[in-house]
């Protein structure tokens, strides 16, 4: 395991690569406290080709014990041969993208902070392109950074948003995704009483809190 020494004492980050599928695999460790005490996402090749398959798994490491493995198969269409991985973890929620759309998100609370780094399981380097640490604050969303294509009203979504889709899954009513710029937008204020309490369920549970309600 190598890890960026300069992230061991922060909590909330994103980490962004290009990757090409290989035999051995991309993984990385994250809120790594020490080597016994780590969460860890892995991205193995199923199936080559412009029409790839890819298996994500993530696992945690805790006091030494290996956890159980979360496994999730993911068909990706793949022109380019390079695959761009991105992965949030804010707060307790960790959602993991490829191609700039999410295809796994999962909550973890036992970890609160730690080093991001990679691991090897066959003591090889991964090869990764154009690596990209960002480290993020929670701070409460601002209407001066809201995204242009929210419809005027109380409820937006500012720059903060990472694409985890809580909230087109909470009130897909109102918020829907800009394919383009890899976000969520209020396209529809709430009409009745129902979809007003799912705006603010959607604004309660967004992990980076990028949904605000003081619009105009």
């Amino acid at each position: 395991m190598s890890v960026y020494e300069p992230s061991r004492g922060e909590t909330d980050y994103r980490i962004e690569f290009g990757w090409v599928p290989d035999a051995n695999g991309v993984g990385w460790v994250f809120r790594s406290r020490d080597a016994d005490d780590y969460y860890a996402v892995r991205l193995r090749l199923i199936k080559p080709g412009t029409k790839l398959v890819l298996a994500a798994e993530h696992f945690s490491v805790l006091k030494g014990e290996e956890g159980v493995h979360s496994r999730k198969v993911i068909p990706l269409v793949n022109n380019s041969g390079l695959v761009q991985v991105r992965m949030d973890a804010i707060g307790t929620s960790f959602t993991l993208s490829l191609q700039d759309a999410p295809v796994d998100t999962w909550t973890d609370a036992r970890l609160d902070a730690g080093a991001l780094g990679f691991y090897q399981e066959n003591g090889q380097r991964p090869a990764v392109q154009a690596l990209h640490f960002t480290f993020t604050g929670k701070t409460m969303a601002d209407v001066a950074n809201k995204y242009a294509e929210n419809v005027p009203g109380k409820f937006y979504v500012d720059d903060q948003c990472i694409d985890c889709d809580l909230c087109r899954e909470t009130a897909p009513a109102n918020f829907k995704r800009n394919d383009d710029g890899g976000h969520s937008y209020v396209y529809k204020q709430p009409e009745t009483p129902e979809e007003e309490g799912l705006c603010k369920e959607a604004m309660e549970g967004c992990p980076v809190e990028a949904i605000g309600n003081d619009g105009e």
